[in-house]
């Protein structure tokens, strides 16, 4: 065959072959969808199980809260009885405390009644025929003062609330970037799967066409086989980018649920072309970033939560050292009886003093409380340190997969120049076809690289804002 005869055979066998190099062509029947990711983090946030759990725990926490303030609430005692015997009575009471957390101080106040005989000795219960209105106080000037248990208990519950708001705030930041990172890796796997479906066409092309050639006298034998060992390898790579893109849409349907909250099923979509990369990277201030991260990171709210309980604790166990000196007073007045006598108003004050002698409990109290709470600050000044260094580190891993993704970006822009130039040479007899598979080859290796390094661009970016404490 003349060397026009053999031109002729070839461009009837490539005619596809220019349209296939175009990504944005696929042989294949699966629906090309876009999955914008704002719709995605948006799902994440309403309807992901992961958060509502983290939820539950604020909601439990918030419960507690209330529970442990419970001590605040005002109670209503009533009581009453009778003696019958050589002394005969009757006696009832009716009392409204109230604590309160200003200094352990606690009020009291209600009517009680005695009426009948009573022995000269025991006159506590006896009132005047209508009984008498009472109001007293106590005030702890020691032990249970500046803090008693019930308000470091409270304390510890509005820490513990914090702590469940701030890790579900963890929760969210991780998940929003494991959804980002899901995206990413979808996106990228159908831009994998579009690659070696056009490979696959163009080795099943250059089949045809050495075949023709070979019949022509033009090629041997062995590069038919050639060609078609290049067709399985690469029929096997498709089903390999297939099973990818599959596991990738189960994957990112975990955080993209329907209205009733489901992981949507994915399957036989595919994702359009990746995003350009941006231009240029902007500016970044190290220490205004610094400074954002140790202020917006949920971590850090966790650990001043906790460092709030372990100085309540510590609190608490200075005061528990000291002595109980508790300071009382009240008054009593009974309450007018027709022809009986004028009201009497009476005030009482007292004092209660208690020492323990060794003070082990509350010696070993406080050295505890001490020992905790230098280990939560030691633990927070490793946190802090931790975080500088997770920013740093993911600045560094932006920039360098910024770099990276535009280099190779470039390199698979220039290798498809060099497969396209080879194949018009090869067609113009210049070159060998093994040349032309090779170019070929070359150009989607480039290319398989410029989609992992802008997926791991992606991902990069998405780990800097969670580093930096954005969902």
């Amino acid at each position: 065959m003349t060397h026009a005869g053999v031109l002729l055979v070839l461009a009837t066998l490539f005619p596809a072959a220019h349209a296939a190099e175009d990504p944005g062509t696929s042989p294949s029947v699966d629906t090309v969808q876009a999955v914008p990711l704002d719709e995605v983090l948006a799902s994440v946030d309403r309807a992901l199980p992961l958060l509502r759990a983290a939820q539950a725990k604020v909601d439990e926490a918030a419960a507690k809260r209330m529970g442990a303030f419970g001590w605040l609430d005002p109670t209503l005692q009533a009581k009453g009885g009778a003696r019958f015997g050589s002394y005969r009575h009757d006696y009832g009471q009716v009392t409204l405390s109230q604590a309160t957390p200003l200094l352990g101080l606690s009020i009291e106040g209600g009517w009680r009644i005695g009426d009948g005989d009573f022995p000269a000795y025991d006159t506590t219960v006896q009132t005047g025929g209508a009984g008498e209105l009472f109001a007293a106080a106590t005030l702890p000037l020691l032990q249970g003062g500046w803090m008693d248990d019930r308000r470091a208990k409270a304390m510890a519950s509005d820490a513990a609330l914090a702590q469940a708001q701030a890790k579900a705030s963890a929760d969210r930041v991780k998940l929003r970037f494991a959804a980002r990172k899901a995206w990413a890796s979808w996106m990228a796997a159908g831009a994998s799967l579009r690659l070696a479906e056009d490979l696959l066409q163009l080795a099943e092309q250059t089949g045809r066409a050495a075949r023709a050639l070979a019949s022509a006298g033009s090629a041997s034998d062995l590069d038919v086989l050639d060609a078609e060992r290049a067709v399985l390898e690469r029929s096997a790579v498709v089903q390999t980018a297939r099973r990818d893109l599959a596991d990738a849409a189960y994957t990112l349907g975990l955080y993209w649920r329907d209205g009733e909250g489901r992981p949507r099923d994915l399957a036989g979509w595919r994702p359009p072309a990746v995003p350009d990369l941006p231009d240029a990277l902007p500016p970044v201030d190290l220490g205004q970033v610094l400074e954002e991260a140790r202020r917006t990171r949920p971590e850090v709210s966790v650990m001043a939560a906790s460092v709030r309980a372990v100085e309540a604790e510590l609190k608490l166990a200075r005061v528990e050292v000291l002595p109980t000196l508790d300071l009382t007073g009240g008054v009593e007045r009974d309450l007018p009886v027709a022809g009986g006598d004028d009201p009497v108003t009476d005030a009482k004050v007292g004092a209660t003093l208690k020492v323990p002698l060794a003070l082990r409990k509350g010696r070993g109290g406080l050295m505890a409380a001490q020992a905790r709470r230098t280990m939560v600050l030691a633990e927070q000044g490793w946190l802090l340190d931790q975080i500088d260094a997770e920013v740093r580190t993911a600045l560094v891993d932006v920039d360098t997969a910024w770099q990276r993704a535009r280099d190779t970006a470039r390199a698979a822009t220039l290798s498809r120049q060099i497969a396209d130039g080879t194949r018009t040479a090869w067609q113009q007899g210049a070159r060998d076809l093994l040349d032309v598979w090779v170019r070929d080859q070359k150009r989607f290796e480039a290319d398989t690289k410029a989609i992992k390094a802008w997926k791991d661009w992606f991902v990069a970016d998405a780990g800097l804002l969670a580093a930096r404490g954005s969902p």
